[in-house]
């Protein structure tokens, strides 16, 4: 989500909102392969100001 107003913005963002637990295949590199549980829920907030 984004807002904007003359000298402020805005913007705020969620990942993985459900917190949804699954997989996902691990790379055959390093450490080796195999599979990586999902991050959790995350999210962030953001505020600019224009001089």
């Amino acid at each position: 989500m984004s807002w904007e107003r003359r000298w402020l913005k805005l913007e705020a963002s969620v990942n993985n909102l459900a917190d949804a637990r699954y997989f996902t295949r691990r790379a055959t590199a390093y450490p080796g392969p195999g599979i990586l549980p999902s991050d959790g829920r995350s999210y962030f907030f953001t505020a600019g100001v224009k001089l």
